[in-house]
């Protein structure tokens, strides 16, 4: 059902403006689409694209694996072309940027008089110099998206990017703060068939880079990053020294990534953005991750990266509840060697460890014969990575009843638990 669900974004977005904007022939061979978002089971993402040479301002909807264009407007920008280097330039920069905050033009005006009338109905600022922008030097600040003083009459900027005070008020019904801005000296076009091609070779190259540090793998994981890389107070020496500690000490390790997306400033600069969970020894994390890619020559590579620390507690809930529901799945249906794939190589219950305690469940399943067990209220709690669920279980089979609560202790990462014990108290 999910894979149909991702289908139908992909083909929704197929048949709107997304798939069908610049080209009026019938095969995929020749139709042309904007490619400068892509998704992959992607939570709704309200994306803007810039495009300098159109002088165009779209909206974009990133959803599932597809996307769509859900609206375009007239803008203006910097009164001097090219991207913004140096303060004061009159150019507008040209990168992935994210909406910072929201200032109404009531605002503006509080804050800066008359002046602010330039600004008309409002401003997103946007968060430039972005990491890649410090990494090259770039300086400058206070690059908005804004609306226009009908007055004065101005078609260029002093660097922003600006509306028709009409036209952003109908953006901001759509637009919220940390949304993704892409600007671009010219929108990324290709056709379907170069699409679906670009996005497996990028998605390809993204997981690439994941798998070489899940399986530490440290020579293909070096081969990833940006000789310019800088994050996290680290250069790309320090950061693949670091790398490689941590691979040799967490060797096995779990990193999963959801609702990414992929937004391309032309095919030089890119960012992944996506949610990230991480899991080794002792190490639970999750968060929004923005890898940021450059080229060095020599294809793309990771030149800077940044976390929001994100709330693990759902993931972990969900996963907590999947295994022990998963496990008392296995024991209804008395099948002794899938039930004991639930217990660590680790387990004891008094004397016995988990090969006795297989023999054990194996009797008890043939002699219960039809087995009826039902588990509610399950609660959980952790530390570090060894977990305890709490439940009321309630069991027949053969000639046994009873109704008590269940405690099962399992360490490992949310995903792949095993139990280490537990134990049985009768209400």
């Amino acid at each position: 059902m999910k894979k149909y669900f991702k289908l139908l974004a992909f083909l929704t977005a197929a048949a709107q403006a997304g798939f069908a904007f610049a080209g009026d022939s019938e095969t995929a061979a020749s139709r042309t689409v904007i490619a400068n978002v892509m998704a992959r089971n992607a939570v709704k993402t309200d994306v803007i694209l810039v495009d300098k040479d159109s002088r165009q301002l779209y909206e974009i909807e990133a959803l599932g694996d597809g996307f769509s264009v859900s609206g375009k407007y007239p803008i203006i920008y910097g009164v001097n072309e090219g991207d913004k280097m140096v303060s004061g330039d009159g150019k507008t920069p040209e990168g992935v940027y994210y909406i910072t905050t929201w200032r109404s033009g009531e605002k503006l005006l509080k804050m800066y008089g008359d002046y602010a009338k330039i600004y008309g109905a409002g401003s997103f600022p946007l968060n430039y110099p972005n990491p890649v922008d410090k990494i090259r030097k770039k300086t400058g600040h206070g690059i908005w998206i804004h609306g226009r003083d009908p007055v004065n009459g101005k078609s260029t900027t002093q660097g922003c990017v600006a509306l028709h005070n009409e036209d952003l008020t109908a953006l901001k019904e759509k637009t919220e703060i940390k949304d993704p801005v892409i600007i671009t000296d010219k929108a990324y076009m290709l056709t379907e068939e170069e699409y679906k091609s670009k996005r497996e070779e990028l998605f390809a190259l993204f997981d690439g880079f994941i798998n070489s540090w899940k399986d530490s793998d440290y020579e293909a994981f070096k081969n990833y990053v940006h000789p310019s890389y800088r994050g996290q107070g680290k250069n790309a020496a320090s950061y693949l020294s670091s790398k490689k500690y941590l691979m040799g000490l967490y060797k096995d390790k779990t990193i999963e990534t959801d609702d990414t997306k992929i937004f391309i400033q032309n095919g030089g600069n890119l960012v992944v953005d996506t949610n990230q969970f991480y899991c080794a020894p002792n190490i639970t994390s999750y968060g929004n991750k923005r890898y940021y890619f450059a080229n060095d020559g020599g294809g793309l590579k990771l030149i800077a990266e940044e976390v929001s620390p994100l709330s693990p507690s759902s993931i972990i809930k969900e996963r907590v509840e999947s295994f022990v529901n998963g496990w008392a799945e296995a024991w209804r249906g008395g099948d002794a060697e899938k039930y004991i794939e639930y217990y660590s190589e680790n387990f004891r219950n008094g004397r016995m460890g988990v090969k006795e305690w297989r023999d054990y469940k194996k009797a008890v399943f043939e002699k219960a014969g039809e087995i009826n067990l039902e588990i509610s209220g399950i609660r959980w709690e952790t530390a570090g990575n060894t977990y305890k669920a709490v439940f009321t279980q309630k069991y027949s089979g053969g000639a046994v009843s009873d109704l008590g609560t269940k405690t099962l202790v399992f360490e490992g990462c949310p995903g792949s638990f095993k139990i280490i014990s537990e134990t049985w108290k009768a209400n």
